[in-house]
């Protein structure tokens, strides 16, 4: 938008945030459609890429390419074919950026997947595509597989041992401790029955120079995530390598200091399109090193100060620097402050938390927003004119609205209605469910085919963007959006319950939770001490373990509003009420 044009009022003509962008792309990424390409073909072999803090390993560009090309072959001749689903319950490590990266690259599928899930979560991930290969995290993931493998299609499981991404002089370290009997994890042999495989053994086994690459096709999936169910039943969420490409490629015209030379921490699991997609990928195309956290712990941050120049994680991250700031030494006060910029999204960030963070921290902290439908980032704020309160302005080349879905009309700036955004990154589908895929994807009456976020924002004049609630019920944990739907489904399954409200209640230890208030069934005779201990120990098999809630209360009746609909905002304020009781 020209600096002295008239507004309009609409957002969609003026585009008034079009003078937040740079002049020209930071890194050109133009001529590049596919993630190999984007990311091999426009960086120095001889850059570093890739840093493992909990292993005190660097990769160079060369090495992550060496890698992948290896692990292309390997997984062709263990019959991983173009079209085939492999499941990753993972973590983030070295090896697995380049196994993400082999798979779409021979035209598979990387179907992702929060290592918290249930067991029969995964066999319902599983069989949905009826994957035949599962990559695994040795602690957590795998005991889950091998509970379920006998029932599902799965022929081969490749363990993910982050040990192996240890250096030589940790490896030592990590070897003697085991022996010393010092180590918390417990590495058990693998069942020699041909079906489970070491990781790194299995890439090592490949050839980098039988390299085979699918045809590009921007139509063809390449990536599934799961959603976290905030808008009802949890869905996988499909998308084209596309995706990953064109968000880079918006990425590189804002003014995030991402480029060679730069040390990107990520503190976010790779589960999530703002994990592996906003922040490993992309800064991988732009040139930076990524810095690579196995855990994500609230101090996942705080404990890597001095690592990084620019980093990726959640409200909570910074939130406990804030609160442990004073035990920080003056070198990592001084570290801390030579940050260039902090990136958070996910969950709330107030704009009194922002100011008051930056000036503690002396560094830029920006708040951005997005749904793993548009892979994961919609908006992010400009570092040079960072907003607070804000979720900043819509990706370079995108269109972001506000509208009302009763008049079907866009409305104007300060207007409050849903955030809808045309956009490069939008997602092809959610997987066998063509009515959710139409509700979210909707063709406007500009005949173009718009993303609904389902949240409800304004935008304001210079093109910034406001959240101001939810058309769904959330639960947000840790910065995980958990839908309360979803654990009310698993509780009310269960023969002794009729009836369950969850809320989201305030926690000293976790920020939020969930709360679940119950009543029993006619045919419950037993006490509500015991009910409540039958209901928690089945959330813990039915239920991620974030999803299960950390208070129970049964009531004898659920209250309703005057429109015969179960009135949330009274437990909302009960449950707060119970918590501070306690």
């Amino acid at each position: 938008m020209a600096e002295n044009m008239e507004l309009t009022g609409y957002s969609s003509i003026d585009k008034p945030w079009e003078k937040y962008y740079r002049n020209s792309a930071s890194k050109d990424l133009s001529e590049y459609h596919r993630v190999y390409d984007m990311i091999f073909a426009s960086n120095r072999m001889d850059a570093e890429a890739l840093g493992f803090l909990d292993g005190d390993c660097s990769w160079t560009f060369g090495k992550l390419k060496k890698t992948t090309d290896k692990c292309m072959d390997a997984l062709i001749k263990n019959d991983v074919k173009q079209g085939d689903t492999v499941l990753l319950g993972i973590t983030n490590t070295p090896e697995i950026v380049a196994v993400i990266i082999a798979i779409v690259s021979i035209g598979a599928v990387v179907k992702l997947f929060d290592i918290r899930a249930s067991e029969s979560d995964i066999k319902e991930y599983i069989e949905a595509d009826k994957c035949k290969c599962v990559i695994a995290l040795e602690t957590i993931v795998l005991p889950k597989i091998d509970s379920i493998i006998c029932d599902t299609s799965v022929e081969k499981v490749f363990v993910l041992r982050p040990s192996n991404s240890l250096s030589t002089i940790e490896k030592a370290k990590y070897a003697f401790k085991h022996i010393l009997g010092l180590s918390d994890i417990k590495t058990e042999p693998l069942p020699n029955d041909g079906r489970h495989f070491e990781l790194t053994n299995i890439i090592n086994s490949g050839d980098e120079k039988n390299t085979c690459f699918n045809k590009f096709n921007d139509k063809n999936p390449a990536f599934k995530v799961q959603s976290s169910g905030t808008t009802g039943k949890a869905k996988t969420i499909v998308h084209s390598e596309r995706s990953a490409v064109e968000f880079a490629k918006s990425i590189s015209r804002v003014d995030l200091p991402i480029g060679e030379g730069k040390k990107v921490l990520v503190a976010l699991p790779p589960w999530i399109a703002y994990g592996i997609g906003d922040a490993i990928l992309m800064s991988l195309a732009l040139g930076a090193k990524v810095m690579l956290c196995a855990d994500f712990e609230p101090n996942a941050v705080y404990r890597n100060i001095g690592n990084f120049t620019l980093s990726y994680a959640a409200p909570f991250h910074y939130r406990y620097i804030r609160e442990h700031y004073n035990e920080l030494s003056e070198k990592q006060k001084n570290d801390l402050s030579r940050v260039e910029c902090m990136i958070t999204g996910g969950d709330k960030y107030s704009a009194t938390e922002n100011e008051e963070d930056e000036e503690l921290f002396k560094t830029i902290i920006v708040n951005g927003y997005g749904n793993n439908e548009d892979w994961g980032a919609l908006s992010v704020n400009p570092v040079k004119a960072n907003r607070y309160g804000s979720v900043g302005i819509p990706k370079y080349g995108e269109i972001t609205i506000i509208y009302d879905s009763d008049t079907e009309q866009e409305l104007k700036y300060g207007e409050i209605g849903e955030i809808c955004t045309l956009s490069q990154t939008c997602f092809l589908e959610y997987q066998n469910n063509p009515e959710a895929t139409s509700n979210t994807k909707r063709l406007h009456k500009d005949g173009k085919m718009w993303l609904h976020t389902g949240d409800l924002g304004y935008i304001d004049s210079d093109g910034y963007i406001y959240i101001s609630g939810r058309n769904e019920r959330v639960i947000t944990r840790l910065g995980f959006k958990l839908s309360a739907y979803t654990i009310e489904d698993a509780i009310t399954s269960l023969p002794l319950i009729s009836e369950c409200v969850t809320v989201e209640v305030p926690d000293k230890e976790e920020e939020h939770v969930p709360m679940a208030f119950i009543v029993k069934s006619n045919d419950c005779s037993i006490g509500n001490d015991e009910l409540i201990q039958a209901v928690d120990q089945a959330c813990h098999h039915l239920l991620k373990d974030n999803e299960i809630p950390k208070y129970i209360k049964v009531e004898e009746r659920l209250r309703y509003t005057d429109n015969n609909k179960y009135d949330f905002r009274y437990y909302e304020r009960l449950g707060k009420a119970y918590v501070e009781s306690l």
